[in-house]
């Protein structure tokens, strides 16, 4: 699957983004071997999960380099067009640019070579543009069960029944979003960059805290339909 995200500021200038979900790890080797910013080598803020030795460069934030350079003087509520095609479907909104940078930061990280953040590549290829907040539980959780009812199946691993994996999880994705945050601080004049990596370190803080609570609100919904 590939997404183009097109995201048009008021002055008029349109940034073109092409994400393929299917990137192969030959390219992320390409990548290593050339020169990118200061604020993307591995030893700048570099996560406490991350087991990355060998790697010159954080995989998450070479993938994000020139998203950060092209946004680096945008003010976070400047409103912005975000249109999103695929080979089946358009969509189109209007946002404040820090919430158009969030999902396409979520989608890029997403689909990255960082140990962490690849775990969360099979939401890459059902990326959902600019998604509510139940729109995200639906599918993290709906996406995690799925795994762990093909594992049962299978006999391959004792299923997460309780989501304490995913919790976890989202422990990690807590590190690995502040410590980009602090990177794009230190590459940014203004604030759309930062508070759009900001917003994904809040959700994650929130979601593994209360992802339960989240759950229950949706439980008449849920336990009604089927």
């Amino acid at each position: 699957m590939v997404f183009k995200y097109i995201l048009e500021l008021e002055n008029g200038e349109k940034c073109h983004f092409e994400i393929d979900t299917a990137k192969l790890e030959c390219e992320y080797d390409a990548l290593q071997q050339e020169e990118h910013a200061i604020w993307t080598r591995l030893e700048n803020f570099k996560c406490q999960c991350c087991p990355l030795q060998n790697y010159k460069y954080c995989p998450a934030a070479v993938d994000i380099e020139e998203i950060a350079e092209r946004f680096r003087k945008v003010l976070s509520w400047e409103k912005v067009k975000v249109t999103v095609l695929t080979d089946v479907r358009a969509y189109q909104t209007e946002c404040d640019t820090q919430r158009g940078l969030m999902s396409l930061y979520g989608l890029i990280m997403a689909n990255s070579n960082c140990p962490v953040l690849s775990r969360m590549k099979p939401l890459a290829r059902t990326h959902v543009p600019i998604p509510t907040e139940e729109e995200t539980i639906t599918r993290v959780v709906g996406t995690y069960l799925i795994k762990q009812y093909l594992l049962y199946k299978n006999h391959d691993a004792k299923p997460d029944w309780d989501l304490t994996e995913l919790i976890r999880l989202y422990g990690d994705l807590e590190q690995v979003n502040l410590a980009l945050s602090k990177r794009l601080r230190s590459a940014s004049e203004a604030d759309a960059n930062i508070n759009a990596i900001i917003s994904f370190h809040s959700i994650s803080s929130i979601f593994a805290l209360e992802l339960e609570n989240m759950l229950e609100e949706m439980r008449d919904l849920l336990v009604d339909g089927f």
